[in-house]
């Protein structure tokens, strides 16, 4: 009898504890997305419609055209931390389409400081290296995202593996996601 009494009471004890790491994660993820909603709605509020002109970091002016939105750096920085997205330093902001056809998209808008890039330097980039690196650090950003309930993300691999433009001294490159 002590046997069934302490089993039955185990069993009890096992499933009111299922239940409430349940009711966590149904807590967590509902505190998630309550998040991203209000970052959603501060950042829609924010959003400079174009045309306009966007200063990029002091270093230059986007000439944001019609059918896009340009998100500022606060609203777009709680907009990607709400995500499970870590944005650096030199985060400026969201470029986002503004009519329905064109959704499904942003631009991330950064500033490297780097300093200047001499060519030859350029020449010996490993882009297989540099997309390894962006996999190793979207992987950790995947773990605080399955925290938060956020789906991961998977790089998929270049759209425009960097291209170093020597005439005009400019980098280009993209990855899909």
């Amino acid at each position: 009898m002590f046997s069934r009494r302490c089993l039955s009471i185990v069993l009890i004890v096992t499933l009111l504890i299922s239940v409430a790491a349940q009711s966590f994660a149904v807590d967590k993820a509902a505190q998630a997305e309550a998040e991203i909603q209000q970052a959603a709605s501060a950042a829609e509020a924010a959003t400079k419609l174009g045309p306009a002109d966007i200063p990029f970091a002091g270093q230059a002016t986007f000439h944001l055209p019609q059918g896009l939105g340009f998100i500022p750096t606060a609203e777009s920085k709680a907009l990607m931390a709400s995500m499970g997205n870590h944005v650096d330093d030199g985060f400026i902001g969201i470029i986002v389409p503004t009519t329905e056809e064109s959704s499904g998209w942003i631009i991330v808008a950064s500033y490297n400081n780097a300093g200047f890039v001499k060519d030859d330097d350029a020449k010996d980039w490993k882009a297989d290296e540099l997309l390894s690196n962006i996999r190793t650090g979207t992987e950790e950003q995947n773990k605080t995202r399955a925290e938060r309930g956020i789906p991961e993300l998977d790089i998929l691999g270049w759209v425009e593996k960097p291209n170093y433009d020597p005439a005009v001294h400019r980098l280009v490159w993209s990855i899909a996601s």
